[in-house]
């Protein structure tokens, strides 16, 4: 009896113990749909306690690095949807929305209910969101879900497939054609561009296929066997069946529209360690501070920590100047004004600062009312003198206009600082005085310059200055405006930074003077992460070796004490001589040094037969023991 006894309780041990191993390897997996005999991607999130607070926010997201210029009429994904978030909708499959509601754009996704959905949008603002209520998918199988835009004999019927069978359509009368210009925006997959991935896909995603035509039912059903990478409507097919979560997933089409997996916050130790395989000494930086918007009206706590920072540092990373990019206050009120200058105060005599004026320092609220040179323009002031000494003016009574000349390791800079939309007399101004200092790298800092795509705002484009006058009633100048009457014609330019567009990441690209010099156009503004993450203190700062050849930009926050955006957090610059061709490179090192392994399905569904046959065997002993007695 004893000994019997003693085998029954070694195996219910080892029972419960490889029961407990297997939930614990393969709980992720079986959450993303293991149980069904596949796996996908997918996006968690992640809980981090800032100040007494629960912060919530994806883990990261996936981003394409260019374009599509051919329309997407046809979307096929599988997936997957656990039955929390039915109720509340599973976001976005595929789509590239960025947080403007005036952009053109296109959204396919899941809504609440389960419902698959399509929008389109158009540069007026317009926008139509085709809810498939018919074509519902049901939770915790895989489904197969095909969006077909523009069929019919009038290409103008919409439909929608569940598992190759059309389940509800839309005719001629709710059609909305797509604008061409929804290509300017980067598309995603399992997201979009919105804030901090605030879309994102909360199911998991199989295979995903996106053609430029439009699909029959039984095309679709032999796509959903597999896609044929041959076809020549084939934009980009995504393999994600058994694909690896966290890690970058390749247009096996051939197309290249690749799509890259970034985290969105990077610790100090992993930046670090990408620092040192690179190599590089570094001489000193320059901080940028964007649009700080949000934080002074609704976080104003989590206004000094990027202040904090810049004093803490201002030696250690031979900080040269803190610049900011506009859009200091929210409404342009004199409280918000007060708080910034009690601010800025706290860099007199430690580090050289510069102050702008973006659209909210200028209307909203206190529009009408003159805040910025009341405060900062004063005579006898610290700013005003640190203008007049270094630098100078474009009006003596004013400092929205500035220039500012400061030297760092070999290099002679000059700095110039241009009010929102500035006008065409400043332009001509800065025209001038870009000539006289042939010798100095020319660094141009305005509130509205570069869009999210990476292009200058353009005139009537939304976000762009061009739609106010000035006091005179001249139009205000758009990103364009400013390239073409300024940057255009002198080689000295070597970049121009902007805010005001919203962007979780650094935007940067370059474009080419009249002498073929190039000029590194550089977007950062923290307003959207700060009003997704409650005010996170962002600085991007530019760090430059001694002859100034080399220079690295990392966006950190002050408050998470992280670095945004993981792969796209780290830019490298080169300035090069005239007629060179050096890429802007994002960083593309792969940062998964806390990634836990799972086991390969091979062995996962190993130690499951091994827990089925001792759960057998378990049954047999119990079954013997009971005919024993």
């Amino acid at each position: 009896m004893k000994k019997g006894t003693f085998s029954l309780k070694r195996i219910i041990s080892v029972t419960l113990i490889l029961c407990a191993v297997l939930s614990l390897i393969s709980s992720s997996v079986l959450a993303d749909g293991a149980e069904s005999g596949r796996t996908g991607i997918s996006i968690k999130e992640v809980a981090q306690k800032i100040n007494g607070k629960v912060l919530i926010y994806p883990e990261g997201y996936y981003y394409s690095t260019q374009t599509i210029p051919r329309e997407p009429t046809t979307l096929e994904a599988w997936v997957y949807l656990p039955k929390s978030s039915i109720s509340a909708g599973c976001g976005v499959i595929f789509g590239n929305y960025a947080g403007y509601s005036q952009d053109a754009y296109l959204s396919y996704e899941i809504i609440e209910g389960g419902v698959p959905a399509l929008t389109v949008s158009d540069n007026d603002g317009d926008a139509y969101t085709y809810e498939f209520s018919s074509a519902a998918v049901k939770p915790k199988e895989w489904t197969h879900i095909a969006i077909v835009y523009g069929g019919g004999d009038d290409f103008e019927h919409i439909y929608c497939y569940i598992n190759g069978e059309m389940k509800h359509e839309f005719g001629p009368d709710k059609f909305m054609p797509i604008d061409k210009s929804f290509s300017d925006n980067f598309f995603s997959i399992a997201g979009d561009s919105s804030r901090i991935n605030e879309n994102r896909f909360t199911g998991v995603l199989g295979d995903i296929a996106i053609y430029s035509d439009v699909r029959s039912a039984e095309r679709i059903r032999q796509d959903m066997i597999s896609p044929d990478t041959a076809d020549g409507a084939l934009i980009a097919y995504y393999k994600l069946f058994g694909a690896e979560n966290k890690k970058d997933v390749p247009d096996v089409s051939g197309n290249d529209y690749n799509m890259y997996y970034s985290p969105l916050w990077v610790s100090e130790r992993e930046m670090n360690a990408i620092r040192t395989s690179e190599n590089v000494k570094y001489a000193y930086s320059i901080a940028f501070i964007p649009d700080t918007q949000y934080t002074t009206e609704y976080y104003p706590h989590n206004l000094s920590p990027i202040y904090d920072f810049i004093i803490e540092n201002a030696q250690k990373r031979n900080i040269k100047y803190a610049v900011s990019l506009g859009d200091m206050t929210n409404d342009n009120t004199e409280e918000q004004w007060v708080l910034v200058k009690e601010q800025t105060d706290r860099l007199n005599g430690i580090v050289p600062y510069t102050v702008l004026r973006g659209n909210h320092d200028v209307y909203y609220s206190g529009e009408g009312q003159e805040y910025f040179d009341k405060y900062y323009a004063k005579t006898d002031g610290y700013y005003y003198n640190h203008v007049k000494e270094n630098g100078g003016f474009f009006d003596e009574t004013s400092v929205k206009n500035t220039y500012l000349l400061f030297s760092a390791g070999k290099v002679d800079y000059m700095l110039i600082n241009l009010d929102y939309g500035v006008g065409n007399g400043a332009l001509e101004w800065a025209n001038k005085l870009i000539s006289e200092y042939p010798d100095r790298r020319v660094i141009i800092v305005t509130h509205a310059y570069l869009s999210p795509d990476g292009t200058p705002l353009a005139v009537g484009e939304t976000g762009s200055p061009s739609s106010r006058k000035d006091d005179n009633g001249e139009d205000l100048n758009s990103g364009e405006d400013i390239w073409d009457k300024l940057i255009w014609e002198h080689e000295n330019v070597a970049m121009i930074v902007s805010g005001h567009m919203h962007t979780n990441t650094i935007m940067a690209t370059k474009a080419y003077g009249m002498r073929k010099n190039t000029v590194y156009q550089v977007l950062i503004d923290g307003q959207s992460v700060d009003s997704a993450l409650e005010g996170v203190g962002l600085v991007g700062m530019m760090y430059f070796t001694e002859d100034g050849e080399i220079a690295h930009l990392e966006y950190y926050s002050t408050v998470l004490k992280s670095y945004l955006s993981g792969k796209r957090s780290r830019i490298s610059f080169n300035f090069p001589s005239l007629g060179e061709d050096e890429e802007i490179t994002p960083e593309l090192t792969p940062l998964d040094i806390h990634e836990k392994k799972k086991l390969p399905d091979a062995v996962l569904y190993a130690i499951i037969g091994t827990v089925a046959a001792l759960t057998a065997c378990l049954t047999t002993v119990i079954t013997v023991k009971k005919r024993k007695k």
